[in-house]
Order: structure tokens, then C-alpha cells, then sequence
């Protein structure tokens, strides 16, 4: 029981990264990074917990699955979206703050 609460106390170490970092950061790529990498990890430590919990004391095979599946939607719809949001951003003309590079 003591690592379903170490992981899910490091999922909200992360999530709560993700907020600051997305409150902190000056532009849209830096508060991108931020909220898709720590939300990431937030979620698989998260999901991880949940397994390991259902494993030991209620064993549920079927959602065991479901979670293991949501998980790897997750691990491939969070860098798409981020990239498709940062490529948006990039042909509309937004610029990073404090690039050195005027022209990419």
C-alpha cells in the first residue's frame, strides 16, 4: 500500500508542476512543455498506482486493461496535440520570448 501512495503522491508532485510551470512560463511553447510533460507523467504514475492497487487488493482484470489502454492513448495523443498546438502557434506568427533566432 505504501507505493500506490508514493506514486500518487508523485502524480500530484507533477500535476502540480504542470500548474506552476503553465502559470510561470512567458510564452506558449515554454507553458507547452511544461503542461504536457509534467500532466504525462502525472497520469502515468497516476495510472500506475491505480494498477498496483487493483492487482493487489481487487483484482479486476477487465479494467486493469482499460486503464493499460487509456494509458497508451494518452502516451500518443499528448505529443500530437502539443505539436499540433506548437505548429499553430509557429505559422501564426508567435514568436518564442527571448529567442535568439529572429527567423527560423
Amino acid at each position: 500500500m505504501f507505493l500506490v501512495y508514493l506514486f500518487i503522491f508523485i502524480s500530484l508532485t507533477f500535476f502540480s508542476l504542470s500548474i506552476l510551470g503553465f502559470y510561470r512560463f512567458p510564452d506558449v511553447y515554454t507553458r507547452l512543455h511544461s503542461s504536457t510533460l509534467s500532466s504525462t507523467f502525472g497520469f502515468l504514475f497516476f495510472d500506475l498506482a491505480a494498477i498496483i492497487y487493483l492487482f493487489l487488493y481487487n483484482f479486476n482484470f477487465s479494467l486493469i486493461a482499460h486503464i493499460i489502454i487509456i494509458t497508451l492513448i494518452l502516451l500518443v495523443i499528448s505529443p500530437s496535440v502539443a505539436h499540433t498546438i506548437s505548429r499553430t502557434a509557429h505559422r501564426n506568427g508567435i514568436k518564442p520570448k527571448g529567442a535568439v533566432i529572429d527567423k527560423l
